[in-house]
């Protein structure tokens, strides 16, 4: 499982994206600040590569993204990834959001077709644009354990906080 290999801090969201697709070696992620991006494109999904077993310590701060695009989550685990989200703040205050844009399906803000372990933080999703439906967490095919945190769906058009869909 993560967090046996490398600590590395982070600041950008790009550089955050970049790290996260092939990272075999249990590297864990430090934010080091709000990560915030608002755009108009696609393929901005940050995806956790099929061979990555890592984690995202959020710190207290804020990873999150509002898009106009057709994404639908913020992360996307891959089949075969192992990925852990923590928040090692010590008022638990780290948090990550994703504010969907005009993808017609389910978004979510973390999808997972991998093994994903969430240990605190808070996970918000918003639909605004009331294209499609909101889900905080979708596992589609993979394996979710939750050992703390918040989840709120309540701004999202039709939402559940977590969706379970095993094909």
């Amino acid at each position: 499982k993560a967090q046996t290999g490398y600590q590395i801090d982070v600041t950008t969201y790009d550089q955050l994206k970049n790290l996260l697709y092939n990272s075999p070696n249990g590297e864990t992620y430090v934010l080091q600040n709000d990560i915030i991006i608002e755009d108009n494109t696609n393929d901005k999904t940050l995806i956790v590569g099929s061979f990555s077993d890592c984690t995202i310590d959020l710190n207290g701060y804020t990873l999150g993204r509002t898009t106009r695009g057709i994404d639908n989550c913020l992360i996307r685990v891959n089949d075969g990834a192992e990925f852990v989200i923590k928040d090692s703040s010590k008022d638990n205050s780290g948090k990550m959001f994703f504010r969907a844009g005009n993808y017609a399906g389910t978004n979510a803000v973390v999808f997972i077709d991998g093994e994903v372990d969430i240990y605190g933080g808070t996970f918000e999703i918003f639909t605004p644009y009331k294209v499609g439906g909101g889900v905080v967490l979708l596992v589609e095919q993979g394996l979710l354990n939750i050992h703390d945190g918040v989840f709120d769906s309540h701004e999202a058009d039709g939402g559940d906080t977590i969706e379970l869909r095993h094909i």
